[in-house]
């Protein structure tokens, strides 16, 4: 049953629904007219909403391993590598971003906190802490690369009120970066920390 081809469009509908609007705004209705399907149909599938919502995160977490492996692909160029991942997986990062938004709620915060650990496993923790140059404990580092995300999540949030269709995610991380090179710069004690690396205009324009 759940190998359908309409059990596969209730979710992936579901997911691009759920990072455009979040939970608190989601509908089954609203979702019924935008992927066609009845809501008989979504409870012949599923129990509840929230068994919707554990199938959609159970994607998200498969998406982000997928991430990983695409952002790290290039060793030298992570950091373009990231860029342009998230450009390409633009559903998952805006996913992502609505569980940040709703970390008060504790089911949401613990999805939002398991993604960040297959980061932690895939790489992105061992680039954070190189590309800032960063001399902490990998326990250290986890907390300052969450407040880097939450940066960038409250930046996307804000994109995504204003401009959901057009805004480039790329660029958005780029600026992030740097502005997190200038919150490191004022915040972290002298020799806590090298000069921070730079990314090359090529990077940028390249994607």
């Amino acid at each position: 049953m759940k190998n359908s081809n309409t059990y596969e469009k209730w979710i992936l509908e579901g997911y691009r629904y759920f990072s455009e609007v979040g939970p608190e705004a989601f509908s089954i209705k609203e979702l019924s007219e935008r992927s066609g399907l009845s809501r008989t149909s979504f409870h012949y599938y599923f129990e509840s909403k929230e068994d919707f919502f554990d199938l959609l995160i159970d994607h998200l977490m498969e998406e982000i391993r997928k991430f990983g492996s695409l952002a790290t692909k290039n060793p030298t160029d992570v950091s373009g590598g990231i860029a342009q991942t998230m450009e390409a997986m633009r559903t998952g990062v805006l996913f992502h971003m609505q569980l940040s938004l709703h970390r008060d709620i504790p089911f949401f915060n613990k999805a939002y906190l398991k993604g960040h650990s297959l980061n932690y496993e895939n790489g992105i923790l061992d680039w954070f802490l190189d590309f800032f140059h960063l001399k902490m404990t990998r326990e250290e580092g986890k907390r300052a690369y969450l407040l880097f995300v939450d940066v960038l999540s409250s930046r996307l949030g804000y994109q995504l009120q204003t401009n959901y269709v057009s805004f480039p995610i790329s660029s958005l991380f780029y600026e992030i970066v740097q502005d997190f090179k200038i919150m490191l710069r004022a915040y972290l004690p002298p020799g806590s920390q090298k000069r921070s690396g730079n990314i090359s205009s090529s990077n940028q324009n390249s994607i």
